[in-house]
């Protein structure tokens, strides 16, 4: 299980996300969607 709760990422003084809440189960999937530069590769990172 991976749990995530009120996670935020910024970069300067601009707020990629803030308060996410998420869950996986074992042998789910999440599919990331956005625009360039709307914070996918930094919620990953962030994740790592």
């Amino acid at each position: 299980m991976l749990e995530a709760r009120n996670l935020e990422c910024t970069r300067g003084d601009h707020v990629l996300f803030s308060n996410l809440d998420f869950s996986l189960e074992a042998g789910e999937l999440v599919h990331l969607r956005g625009s360039n530069g709307s914070g996918k590769t930094s919620l990953l990172r962030t994740l790592c």
